[in-house]
């Protein structure tokens, strides 16, 4: 299944060109947002930030990616390089709208730890290396397009974790209680 991806432009329109393309889409008896997105959907002002630690590498990150409606490209670089491939260090931009997936969770979950990375972004290579290995892991998976995240956060147990990110419904949820991690994405509204 090829994955659908938004380009840059996209995801940095203005309120003034969102508001409008709603406005025209509306006047048409159709919506411009998807289901995912619109779940997603939060007022303008205001700031969104991201407290992260991956255990493997040692590493943490605290960051205030969004301000005011704008996500701060130097702050989603951050967020980029913090979810590399674990494996070769490749970097690919991280879909903004799965870093406010994890910002809600983290703010449902109380917002004072920090969410634990298991696995984020997963090179095409890093992936099949995976998906030979376990029947766990999808050959297409969402993490190949910086669409997902294994996660644990500490203080919160795993079926709390799960349960924090159906409640959600902006995307897929799959339960690893095995592994001990959650995997959220923002594709179609799943659970497994």
């Amino acid at each position: 299944m090829e994955q659908p991806h938004r380009s840059r432009r996209a995801r940095t329109l203005g309120r003034r060109g969102l508001m409008l393309g709603g406005v025209a889409l509306a006047g048409l008896g159709l919506t411009s947002m998807t289901g995912n997105e619109a779940a997603m959907a939060t007022p303008v002002s205001g700031t969104r930030s991201l407290l992260m630690h991956d255990p493997r590498r040692g590493s943490s990150l605290n960051v205030t990616y969004w301000t005011d409606g704008w996500y701060n490209p130097d702050a989603m670089a951050q967020i980029n390089y913090f979810m590399r491939d674990r494996r070769n260090d490749q970097v690919i931009e991280i879909d903004p709208q799965l870093v406010d997936i994890l910002h809600r969770v983290q703010q449902a979950a109380g917002g004072l730890s920090p969410i634990h990375l298991i696995s984020g972004y997963r090179s095409p290579a890093t992936n099949a290396y995976l998906a030979a290995r376990s029947r766990g892991v999808a050959r297409n998976s969402y993490h190949i397009y910086g669409r997902a995240a294994d996660i644990s956060i500490p203080g919160v147990s795993l079926s709390g974790l799960r349960n924090i990110a159906l409640s959600m419904e902006a995307g897929g949820v799959g339960y690893y209680p095995r592994s001990d991690f959650v995997h959220v994405d923002n594709g179609p509204v799943r659970n497994w």
